[in-house]
């Protein structure tokens, strides 16, 4: 009876073992929304059809199960990231320097990110974190970056997408 117990309590042991070294980060990156015809990054607002994109990546995104939204310093990607973050009660994490918020997000383990953006610090974020080279100039593309942990293994993909209406 003791040798089914102990081989049993070892069994559990080697599943939780497998188990601990297993995880899946997501990283949900997309340009901010459809801005007014302005460039100052502190007072841009969206325009009408911005408003209704991100009303848009929260639709899409409110069962992804985001553990954290970033977003730049720049009021348009705030405002891009707000109605996700209303609807999941998150709060906006905004990063200053990109170098070190690139690395940051490489130490992520078993979250979901959304990250809002801008189209020229996009494809540097894609590269850093899978190696896929690419360009932005639609407000409507979205990439999915997903990271696997298994057995000590990593593994990359990479997926292009849309969400809302086309540009």
């Amino acid at each position: 009876m003791k040798n089914k117990k102990f081989g049993l309590l070892i069994a559990v042991f080697a599943i939780l073992t497998i188990m601990s070294s297993c995880s899946t980060t997501r990283y949900y990156i997309v340009r901010h929304a459809e801005k007014n015809n302005c460039d100052d990054c502190a007072t841009c607002n969206l325009s009408n059809a911005g408003i209704l994109r991100a009303i848009a990546l929260r639709d899409t995104m409110v069962k992804k199960s985001i553990d954290t939204i970033f977003t730049s310093q720049c009021l348009r990607t705030q405002l891009t990231a707000q109605p996700t973050a209303t609807q999941l009660h998150k709060t906006l994490s905004k990063y200053i320097q990109l170098n070190s918020f690139i690395e940051n997000l490489k130490a992520f383990d078993n979250k979901n990110l959304l990250i809002v953006s801008h189209s020229p610090e996009i494809p540097m974020i894609v590269s850093a974190l899978c190696g896929q080279q690419i360009t932005v100039n639609e407000f409507n593309r979205m990439f999915i970056v997903t990271k696997t942990k298994f057995l000590g293994k990593t593994t990359i993909a990479f997926k292009e997408t849309t969400y809302g209406q086309p540009n």
